[in-house]
């Protein structure tokens, strides 16, 4: 025999070989995963025998039933609390501005002028979503940078500037928060207490 021709035997035997590493592998690999089913099959199992826990088609049926009595709990519930307007209040929101958002936000609202680049806008923002926005509050961040128009209109000059607006757009109050960027001193400075 040649060396071309060891050779060539040589690399068909590593390519052989190789391959039936791979199937031992891939083999071993599907055996685990088996293995692992069964066993958590068998502590399922195991578990509806000890606590008397429902078969999985008797879990279904009983999660239909119980679907449906919690959906006429919440009908009877949506029904008192609409009866009774003090518990409905709007949630508290913080949320970014759009042409119209006035107009169609209910509530108190509050226009926030914030840049990105400004330090005590990010604080103060930290400071609002650490505390919540209260019930029936809606802060709307407008972009400090890219808002002439509305900074114009409520003369803002300095970012951290928050002006509370009535439901036309007229503003009600003025507050800036640069000395002091804290949420609490905001909703002070704004009557919103």
């Amino acid at each position: 025999m040649d060396t071309k021709n060891t050779n060539i035997f040589i690399r068909v035997g590593l390519v052989i070989v190789l391959a039936v590493a791979v199937t031992l592998y891939l083999s071993s690999q599907q055996k685990e995963t088996t293995t692992s089913e069964s066993l958590e099959s068998a502590v399922v199992q195991e578990d509806t025998e000890t606590t008397g826990q429902l078969e999985p088609a008797e879990e279904t049926e009983q999660t239909e039933i119980n679907m449906q009595d919690n959906t006429e709990e919440v009908v009877e519930t949506q029904e008192v609390a609409d009866e009774n307007p003090a518990t409905n209040e709007i949630p508290g929101q913080y949320v970014e501005y759009y042409d119209g958002i006035i107009q169609a936000t209910s509530g108190e609202k509050v226009l926030f002028f914030h840049a990105d680049w400004c330090i005590q806008c990010r604080r103060l923002e930290d400071d609002i979503t650490a505390q919540g926005v209260p019930s029936g509050v809606t802060i709307i961040e407008v972009d400090f940078d890219n808002s002439q128009d509305l900074r114009s209109k409520y003369s803002v000059n300095q970012q951290t500037t928050l002006v509370r607006v009535g439901n036309t757009g007229e503003e009600l109050a003025k507050y800036s928060a640069y000395s002091s960027p804290d949420f609490q001193s905001v909703l002070s400075g704004l009557n919103l207490l």
